[in-house]
């Protein structure tokens, strides 16, 4: 059914819904993308209109997985203090400290 408002009511605070609501179009389709920085299980329900949720359909289920850790890393070295003695001594040790961050750009502990 053409021009009826949609919106999803989510259970999580993290996850983006986009946009917050719309009008179904000719063919009777709203088309939402959900977005989520946070692994996590989303839960979406359905409202229809003005606030009608619609209990004909079972809540949307959203997975978000987490990042595999063992790829899309990229390791940022930086050297505290270069050009230190050749003495083998701990005192003349060279210090490199190494960012690692994931494909989002946020650092990893």
């Amino acid at each position: 059914m053409p021009g009826v408002k949609v919106e999803f009511i989510s259970d999580s605070t993290t996850a983006k819904i986009d946009p917050a609501s719309t009008t179904s179009n000719a063919l009777g389709e709203a088309r939402f993308t959900v977005t989520s920085a946070t692994p996590q299980i989303v839960t979406l329900t359905p409202v229809v209109g003005e606030g009608v949720v619609d209990k004909t359909k079972p809540p949307v289920v959203l997975t978000f997985l987490p990042l595999d850790s063992s790829k899309n890393k990229t390791l940022i070295p930086n050297v505290v203090n270069n050009n230190q003695p050749a003495t083998g001594k701990a005192e003349n040790a060279i210090q490199i400290d190494v960012v690692v961050r994931d494909q989002t750009g946020k650092t990893l502990p």
